[in-house]
């Protein structure tokens, strides 16, 4: 009697046992057979940021008090930024910027950075003459600087694109170090990048037979800005 009821037991119990151990489902199988986040394309906005260039005089020269440091702003540039955070090494960073619409000088953004000194317009033109001169940027004959990416690394505020950037015919390759923000809808990318005149083939420029020049060294501040497409 005791091991029929024992018996009738077990079997009543046998489906709950059975559903208890049933294997919970495959959470990694499941998160596997998702699709991939597909990268996004944005359009570089030149309305949007705020990227430049700073050239600084050397103060070392005799007529050093009769030049200034000059701040040139790119203006009318293009290009393009692709990025899935599922994978920052096959990011894509293409920039072009016509150099005969660099902005020389620009008042306003001289008093934001704290750039002593005024420019006429007539002084702004004739740094601009002297900028795009065959000696310098020649930009009778390269008409655009231009950067194409080969990869990037991190994201967020430890973001880093490796790339070539070409300055007057002449490409460097050139590590770019700063912060992304991507959403989907839009994106910015920031950063510093130090640079030298020599490095992409032409001299400082100087006058006065080298009483008035500036130094090598350069800083490029970088804020790309665009949105999808």
């Amino acid at each position: 009697m005791l091991r029929s009821c024992l018996l009738s037991l077990l079997v009543a119990f046998a489906p709950a046992v059975a559903l208890a151990e049933d294997p919970a489902p495959d959470a990694a199988a499941a998160e596997a057979a998702a699709p991939a986040p597909a990268p996004v394309t944005y359009a570089v906005n030149p309305a949007k940021g705020l990227t430049y260039i700073r050239v600084y005089k050397d103060p070392d020269t005799l007529a050093s008090g009769l030049s200034h440091n000059h701040v040139i702003r790119a203006a009318g540039h293009s290009g393009s930024f692709t990025w899935n955070a599922a994978d920052p090494a096959a990011c894509r960073l293409e920039v072009t910027l016509p150099v005969a619409q660099l902005d020389v000088d620009d008042p306003g953004l001289r008093k934001k950075l704290g750039i002593e000194g005024e420019l006429s317009d007539g002084q702004r033109g004739d740094v601009k003459k002297n900028m795009l001169a065959k000696e310098q940027l020649d930009g009778a004959t390269h008409a655009n600087i231009s950067f194409k990416s080969r990869g990037c690394s991190g994201d967020g505020a430890n973001f880093q694109v490796q790339g070539d950037l070409s300055i007057r015919g002449k490409s460097k390759p050139v590590v770019l170090k700063g912060k992304l923000v991507a959403d989907g809808s839009s994106f910015a990318i920031s950063g510093k990048l130090p640079l030298k005149a020599t490095e992409f083939g032409f001299e400082p420029f100087s006058a006065m037979f080298g009483q008035l020049k500036n130094l090598d060294a350069m800083d490029l501040t970088v804020d790309l800005q665009g949105d999808a497409r």
